[in-house]
């Protein structure tokens, strides 16, 4: 069993930039899962959560948010001021170095954010309300709204920044096409000036993260290698929990609950910001060739013996009133499997958005003919 100094954990389902930062206060090196891998390391291409996690690792913004305060504070920007409701400058800091040891300059921002814009870039939603982005000198650029934006540097947040010079010598100009399965160098390299840098990436297999050395601030922590392995299979990611073959994983608290049963050197964390709730329902479609025998299979999981021998096994909270009543105290007050209230009060449901229902469709639709 590992040492308490070193506890191995696993977080709800929650985006993966939280998991980069909590890294800073693990031993080296680090290694987490989860089930699925980033799509690609070009920034500008695909909008993914766990992608973009990543990316914030390897790519500066602007500004980002503070990881204990959730506040924006400045990154590559050390400043910004509001010239017109329309017009925004921002001061970027100096003596800022890309990972292959280039400068960083205006030009590469304005690159950078035009780029998020370009046809085949999956940013759209970041650079919303941009009309131009111009160079003033070569530590300033201003970005042109097309009316007052007060959300203007949240999106920022997301929008990161890469080297001109690299990308047009790779010839990766515009963000790879996610319709298209043609290579880009910028799919599979990364050149950016965050905290680390990519040593290297076998897609679906590993991911591997090193320190940047030209890194212009200061990483608090001792991790000084980052290992992120997809591992797409539940029961193969809590085996590697429990081997201590990775550190961390992203896995839900029933799934962690059986784990801690059998090795207590494990931990649930639940980030401040909170996380998303998920529920699994019964449901007897419309037409159901065997309507009876669906409503006595419901029927006899609410039975209370039955949902105690169910709840037993799989450790989730049970929403059956009757069967939780039989269970023991240390499950009905275990707050891995029953969080308190005012960490659930931080959770909250996904929301269904008919209007993007089309666009996942679409999506499902590329992915199904490819």
């Amino acid at each position: 069993m590992p040492s308490p100094m070193f506890q191995r954990c696993a977080l709800t389902l929650v985006s993966a930039a939280c998991l980069l930062l909590s890294a800073q206060a693990q031993a080296k090196p680090f290694k987490w899962s989860s089930a699925s891998d980033i799509p690609t390391l070009d920034i500008h291409s695909q909008n993914n959560a766990l992608g973009n996690g990543v990316h914030a690792a390897i790519y500066d913004s602007l500004v980002y948010y503070n990881s204990k305060t959730f506040k924006v504070e400045p990154r590559l920007a050390t400043s910004w001021k509001e010239v017109s409701p329309t017009q925004y400058r921002f001061t970027l800091r100096a003596d800022v170095k890309f990972s292959d040891g280039s400068a960083l300059t205006a030009d590469d921002v304005v690159f950078s954010l035009e780029r998020a814009r370009a046809k085949t870039s999956n940013f759209h939603v970041y650079t919303q309300g941009f009309s131009r982005i111009a160079k003033v000198d070569a530590r300033t650029v201003d970005i042109i709204l097309s009316g007052p934006n007060p959300v203007l540097l949240n999106q920022l947040t997301e929008l990161r920044i890469m080297s001109k010079a690299w990308a047009e010598k790779n010839k990766s100009v515009d963000p790879k096409d996610i319709k298209t399965k043609e290579e880009y160098f910028a799919h599979r390299n990364a050149n950016g000036t965050g905290p680390f840098m990519l040593k290297s990436w076998e897609q679906d297999v590993r991911l591997t993260l090193v320190r940047n050395p030209n890194w212009w601030g200061k990483l608090e922590g001792n991790v000084t290698e980052i290992v992120y392995s997809p591992i797409k299979a539940e029961a193969t990611r809590i085996a590697a929990l429990l081997s201590g073959e990775v550190d961390l994983v992203l896995e839900y608290n029933g799934d962690i609950a059986q784990a801690m049963v059998e090795d207590s050197d494990i931990g649930f964390v639940i980030p401040k910001e909170g996380s998303q709730l998920n529920s699994d329902n019964l449901c007897i479609p419309k037409g159901a060739p065997h309507p009876k025998n669906a409503h006595a299979f419901i029927n006899y999981l609410l039975d209370a013996e039955a949902g105690k021998k169910i709840t037993e096994t799989i450790l989730y909270p049970t929403p059956n009133d009757a069967a939780k009543a039989l269970m023991p105290d240390a499950y009905k007050n275990n707050p891995v499997i029953f969080p308190p209230a005012d960490v659930l009060a931080k959770c909250e449901y996904a929301k269904f958005n008919s209007e993007l229902q089309p666009k996942y469709e679409e999506a499902f639709t590329r992915v199904r003919a490819a």
